[in-house]
């Protein structure tokens, strides 16, 4: 029981990371199924987000404006 209620707490940890990157549910599985390693995953994996053309900063993919500098996204 114990160990059900560890991977629960991973798995909402990682589904949090995840949803920030909008990638949520997949998050939710990776940290149920992988548990503390979960976690890094998720920190470490760009999500659904691509990079700005001009401040490189991560953002949303269907961005048309990036919230850092304000330039203008291109969808190429």
């Amino acid at each position: 029981m114990d160990v059900v209620i560890i991977l629960l707490f991973f798995a909402v940890i990682t589904s949090l990371i995840g949803s920030r990157k909008g990638e949520g549910i997949s998050g939710f599985f990776v940290g149920l199924i992988f548990g503390p390693l979960g976690i890094i995953i998720a920190l470490y994996t760009q999500g659904n987000r691509i990079k700005c053309t001009s401040c490189k900063e991560l953002i949303n993919k269907d961005a048309t404006r990036c919230p850092k500098c304000t330039s203008s996204v291109s969808k190429s």
